[in-house]
């Protein structure tokens, strides 16, 4: 892992991959996933909303993880379909990284994401601030940092990987494809470029087949607004 150069002030985009080990997520069943939709302090806690997947007994193995955590002072989770749910908690701030982020006035804006016991971040921040989080997380005994990166921020680019996260845990590689595919040959554009029948030749199927994937993907989307 190589160390970031030392470029105080300005405003840059952050990458820590990281194992928090004694963190739930550490311990999460295999195949779990989560983004984290948004974060705030309560009353001594951390309040976190997670978008998670996972299949099979999975759920309730992680409920039951989550109700033994002695740090973990609540939980709740909500069905979104077969695989998709949102959890809930609120954890004591000593045992959490996000805490971290929350503590410093100079971050913008962050992402987390949890996949195979590893959790990324992506934040926007000021190189001062940045680097202090990069610091504190180095010196906690209960993280490892896998990977380490910093670039000049673009603003825009924390919302796409926020929106990233929820898309790739909501929707299949397929679905996420056609969707993909339509918007840029215009299918979603007003007035539309292309309708249907261009994207059914595009992937040698019927546009009922089309019609009924890009409907499932929205609607899975719109399920958790």
């Amino acid at each position: 892992m190589r160390d970031l150069p030392d470029i105080p002030g300005g405003v840059w985009e952050y990458k820590v991959e990281l194992k928090h080990r004694g963190c739930w997520g550490y311990r999460a069943p295999e195949g779990y996933a989560d983004v984290l939709l948004n974060v705030k302090e309560r009353r001594g806690t951390i309040a976190a909303r997670r978008l998670a997947k996972t299949k099979g007994e999975g759920i309730y193995r992680l409920v039951k993880l989550l109700r033994s955590s002695d740090y973990i002072t609540s939980s709740d989770v909500l069905k979104v379909d077969s695989s998709t749910y949102l959890v809930e908690m609120t954890v004591l701030p000593e045992f959490t990284v996000v805490m971290e982020f929350i503590d410093l006035e100079g971050v913008l804006d962050m992402t987390a994401l949890l996949n195979g016991g590893v959790e990324v971040y992506n934040f926007v921040s000021d190189g001062i601030s940045g680097d202090q989080i990069i610091r504190r997380l180095r010196e906690r005994p209960d993280v490892s940092i896998l990977r380490l990166s910093r670039f000049p921020a673009d603003r825009n680019s924390i919302y796409r990987k926020r929106l990233e996260g929820v898309v790739s845990l909501l929707l299949t590689p397929h679905e996420r494809e056609i969707i993909r595919s339509a918007k840029l040959m215009g299918y979603f554009d007003l007035p539309r470029k292309v309708g249907l029948e261009s994207l059914a030749d595009e992937y040698d199927t019927s546009k009922m087949a089309i019609s009924i994937t890009i409907r499932r993907a929205i609607k899975k989307l719109l399920d958790v607004i």
